[in-house]
């Protein structure tokens, strides 16, 4: 009897962690939600430092009970850290107003998606970053960015790269003793080593005593600026093309 029990149960579908949230529910998940994940989200996590949440699924949680556990568990290597300080309910209710977000609609990008390809390719830009398999990986993969950020985010990096970087890249200007200057984006540092990723994409590791001279340079990045090198109409362009990276087709 209690085998069938167990049976019965286990076909039994996952109970929805939001199914019973309610609008009381929803308003504390924006205040929890403004004052612990709008700093990487966006205050109306329509992103910035993190990824924008204003879309209605998420390949890390395709559903509600997956959204609530990577809420509570957080995402380490990504820099999300956990949220077991919100407690038992808190995360559900955080989950209930993300799910909020997904029902805004996004303005349309007026620019065009062809074109803006074209000034990717002309631009180099797959020196450093990766679309659908071709490309550098210098900096960041862009093959789903159209899901990750919104265009107002996109329009920032590309003119001003310097003020949308994420959270823990580090520029690093490394002078040893005894060589040539090494610029890199710091991939790992404990203290007493620190290994650097240069713009051709070759590692470097120094022991921290080797080095005459050691600057972090916040704010800095090999992506150079396209707002002055571009057009009106070729960024907005540049940016349709990167909002419509939605994954591999």
């Amino acid at each position: 009897m209690a085998l069938v029990l167990a049976i019965a149960q286990a076909q039994q579908p996952e109970k929805d962690p939001l199914a019973g949230s309610t609008p009381d529910d929803v308003a504390q998940g924006k205040r929890l939600f403004q004052n612990n994940c709008a700093p990487c989200h966006g205050i109306d996590g329509s992103g910035g430092a993190g990824p924008s949440l204003t879309r209605p699924k998420f390949a890390r949680a395709p559903d509600n009970e997956s959204l609530v556990d990577l809420i509570t568990g957080g995402i380490p290597d990504r820099g999300m850290p956990p949220s077991w300080h919100l407690g038992l309910n808190g995360p559900k209710q955080v989950a209930a107003y993300v799910r909020t977000l997904g029902e805004i609609k996004e303005a349309p990008v007026s620019g065009s998606v062809e074109n803006g390809r074209a000034i990717f390719r002309k631009s180099g830009c797959g020196a450093c970053h990766i679309v659908r398999g071709d490309g550098t990986g210098l900096g960041p993969e862009l093959t789903d960015i159209g899901l990750r950020r919104t265009a107002v985010v996109l329009r920032k990096a590309v003119a001003q790269p310097g003020s949308a970087l994420p959270d823990g890249f580090v520029m690093v200007i490394a002078q040893p003793k005894d060589g040539p200057e090494v610029r890199g984006v710091r991939v790992n540092e404990d203290s007493f080593t620190i290994q650097l990723k240069d713009a051709d994409g070759h590692y470097h590791s120094f022991r921290k005593s080797d080095l005459a001279k050691m600057e972090k340079a916040a704010g800095k990045t090999f992506m150079p600026s396209f707002g002055n090198s571009l057009t009106a109409t070729e960024l907005e362009d540049l940016v349709a093309y990167l909002a419509s990276l939605r994954g591999v087709e």
